[in-house]
């Protein structure tokens, strides 16, 4: 079920980007679905889908209890919270030059500079984080 809300998240951005930022579809197809209204309200889409596919994920990978699963959740829903949080620009421009500029890290920073801070984005967290915790509170059983 993780990996299915993980291929929704990159369907969704693959095909509901701006035409200019999509670089796996063909030229056209870009074209046609810039029309689409949809595209307004969808741009929150796959930061919940990869809330729901992550924590799902994690707590299968880990074998989690319900309490587990709590964690988990929590976990992740914390982690997209505090980059999302880390984007908004007192917050970035107090961050990105204490982090050192090495290989991976460099590209953090610089996600971090030029991301834009969307409180539409931690209400899709949050949700995507409630979510993925009843699905797991229904499908996880009980232990007696």
């Amino acid at each position: 079920m993780g990996m299915l809300w993980t291929l929704a998240a990159l369907m969704e951005y693959a095909v509901m980007r701006q035409p200019g930022n999509v670089w796996l579809m063909p030229l056209d197809w870009r074209s046609r679905f810039a029309s689409i209204p949809i595209q307004q309200i969808s741009s929150e889409f796959p930061i919940f889908a990869q809330t729901i596919a992550a924590s799902i994920l994690g707590a299968w990978l880990m074998r989690c209890a319900r309490g587990g699963a709590f964690m988990v959740c929590g976990m992740c829903v914390f982690t997209e919270m505090a980059y999302e949080f880390t984007q908004k620009p007192a917050v970035s421009a107090w961050l990105v030059p204490m982090i050192p500029q090495v290989w991976p890290l460099n590209y953090v920073a610089r996600f971090m500079g030029v991301g834009t801070f969307s409180s539409d984005n931690v209400l899709a967290i949050i949700l995507g984080g409630l979510i993925s915790y009843l699905v797991m509170l229904n499908t996880i059983p009980s232990r007696r």
